[in-house]
């Protein structure tokens, strides 16, 4: 297959929940008129801290033996992530650079995201997935540093959002064979919801892009109200996430401090 080995990674509350919406009271206005109009739509997320500190140092570790590191732009812009492996190894390299740093990916199918963070983006040297037409109209003239990113053109899907299937094959063909996406939320549903289908008659076609599954459960409530969900609309329980997500099939239970992490990874 030409695409990396993708594990999807993510820390949740006990109640499943990712993040919470946070609004500011101009756009709470905004969505009371859209409301109004038979258009409401959520609000932007909020980072929320959930693993303790030694889910938080696995999840560091785990960067340490990826390729590279991936999340949407939403998730760049509202939680301006480093995207960095800052703990594992740290105790036996105390300089930085000598600890293994995956490369930062962001999907922003018409760079907005990366735009509008601009010089305040702390991620540095990143890979951003775009669509052609976007990747057409960078500004190469830009020599910023604190600016600087790579466009990599991916197709689209119908529904003008980033075709995961092209987005893996670009990747692959820039050296990448291990990918850790840590979501957000709904990266993380497309992820999940996306069939590997490059080929119809390769025996994979009904396996999904995901082939391991690394979740944090924090043993923290978060609520129905203000909570978002990890995943979303998985369409029946006959789903191949479903099954890779089986405890029969090989996941494990595993308690960090306060925090209970489940592992499972694709039978071959």
């Amino acid at each position: 297959r030409r695409r990396p080995f993708v594990t999807l990674t993510y820390a949740q509350s006990l109640d499943g929940k990712i993040a919470i919406h946070q609004q500011s009271e101009e756009e709470k206005e905004e969505e009371e008129e859209e409301e109004e109009n038979g258009a409401k739509q959520k609000g932007p997320s909020s980072n929320l801290v959930l693993s303790g500190p030694d889910s938080l140092l696995m999840t560091h570790g785990l960067r340490s033996i990826h390729d590279a590191i991936l999340v949407g732009g939403s998730t760049l812009l509202v939680d301006n992530p480093r995207l960095s492996n800052r703990l594992w190894g740290s105790r036996q390299h105390q300089q930085q650079q000598q600890q293994h740093q995956p490369i930062p990916v962001v999907l922003d199918t018409n760079l907005q995201s990366v735009t509008k963070l601009g010089a305040l983006r702390k991620a540095k040297n990143i890979l951003v997935c775009c669509s052609h037409e976007a990747a057409t109209n960078v500004d190469v003239s830009v020599d910023d540093d604190k600016n600087k990113f790579t466009a990599i053109p991916c197709n689209t899907t119908n529904d003008g959002t980033l075709d995961l299937r092209d987005v893996l094959l670009r990747l692959y063909e820039r050296g990448i064979r291990s990918v850790m996406v840590e979501g957000g939320a709904q990266v993380l549903t497309s992820f999940v919801t996306t069939n590997n289908n490059d080929d119809d008659n390769d025996h994979h076609h009904h396996q999904p892009l995901v082939d391991c599954v690394c979740v944090t459960i924090s043993p923290k409530l978060i609520g129905q109200a203000n909570g978002i969900p990890s995943i979303h609309n998985i369409p029946s329980i006959a789903h191949p996430y479903v099954n890779l997500a089986n405890n029969d099939n090989g996941g494990r239970f595993i308690s960090l401090g306060d925090d209970c992490v489940f592992l499972c990874r694709q039978q071959q």
